[in-house]
């Protein structure tokens, strides 16, 4: 189109910043750090999510003292479809729910784990498992996923991209002035495992924006372009190398161990969504939803695919199968 012909004509590192904005909201991509929402809501406006935003305020100490699935077994199912409306709240009611269903389902091993004295072992045969999300924050969590077009598990995008904020506004994007906004557990390692990958998709910039364009690089022998978008992709990577660089202080091991037990899926025999799918035939009734999707993965990463697919890279075996969601 004429926007692609206009842009393919020029280095990709002298495309204005209004004609990259084309591009960005064509893809709901930020202005300013691609992958990363310039608008990251910290918590849900309307006091009607109020008893929502109450419990994952307080969900470290839920989950260590074992009383969060009390609390939220007293929710009450809230009117959310009307004050759900704009992608900003989305995304946070989606990390809210996200780590109420994580809580709910698997933070009887946080509590199990502590009092095994350091000795690891399968827990999720204990009695206390638990396959039912109930109705109040199933329903809701199904509907906001939707609206997102993302399945209802916490996912690489929940708790990496829309879930970061600044330390100290008067300061610059930096690996140590970044934190979460909400977190599940008390454990250092919880913080450093997601604003690694929240950094390195912030420090990338726009060059993804930029990336869209390469296919029509590609086709037109745009050798200039093609260099300067791999000129900046060398430049990524290499902050990445350096951000590493300091991932053992990040993510303690041991920290890491404790928290990696909110992280899992619903695989191998799934979970069951009470009364959350609505009827076709019945607009208002519902039905149970079962669902078995895996655990998240810093490589759900839109920013990964992409590099992949400027690349050429074909992952095989394993890699395959975990990309393909099999």
């Amino acid at each position: 189109n004429a926007e692609v012909e206009l842009l393919k004509q020029k280095k990709i590192s002298e495309v204005s910043e209004e004609e990259i904005g084309k591009v960005c909201q064509r893809y709901g991509l930020a202005l300013k750090r691609n992958m990363l929402p310039d608008d990251v809501c910290v918590k849900l406006p309307s006091p009607t999510f109020d008893p929502w935003e109450a419990i994952v305020a307080t969900l470290p100490e839920l989950n260590e003292s074992g009383c969060l699935r009390e609390r939220v077994d007293a929710l009450e199912l809230i009117q959310y479809e009307d004050e759900l409306s704009t992608e900003s709240n989305l995304r946070r009611a989606h990390v809210v729910l996200s780590m109420i269903v994580q809580s709910y389902l698997f933070g009887y091993l946080l509590k199990s784990q502590s009092i095994q004295d350091g000795m690891q072992k399968d827990l999720r045969s204990d009695a206390k498992e638990i396959k039912v999300v109930p109705v109040q924050v199933a329903r809701p969590y199904l509907f906001v996923s939707e609206q997102l077009g993302i399945a209802p598990i916490v996912c690489s995008c929940t708790l990496d991209t829309w879930n970061w904020r600044l330390k100290s506004k008067s300061q610059g994007f930096t690996m140590d002035n970044l934190t979460l906004v909400s977190r599940m557990t008390n454990e250092p390692a919880e913080v450093g495992f997601h604003v690694l990958p929240a950094f390195m998709n912030g420090i990338t910039g726009d060059l993804v924006s930029r990336l869209y364009l390469v296919d029509e690089a590609i086709k037109e022998k745009n050798d200039a372009v093609i260099l300067d978008l791999l000129v900046q992709m060398k430049t990524a990577f290499v902050k990445f190398r350096q951000a590493f660089t300091n991932v053992s202080d990040l993510v303690n091991p041991k920290s890491f161990d404790q928290y990696r037990l909110l992280l899992q899926g619903y695989q191998p025999t799934g979970v069951i969504f009470k009364k959350s799918r609505r009827s076709i035939d019945n607009p208002s009734a519902y039905a149970d939803a079962p669902f078995n999707c895996k655990g998240p993965s810093a490589g759900q990463s839109t920013m990964i695919f992409v590099f992949d697919l400027v690349l050429g890279i074909h992952h095989l075996d394993d890699a395959k199968a975990f990309q393909s969601g099999k």
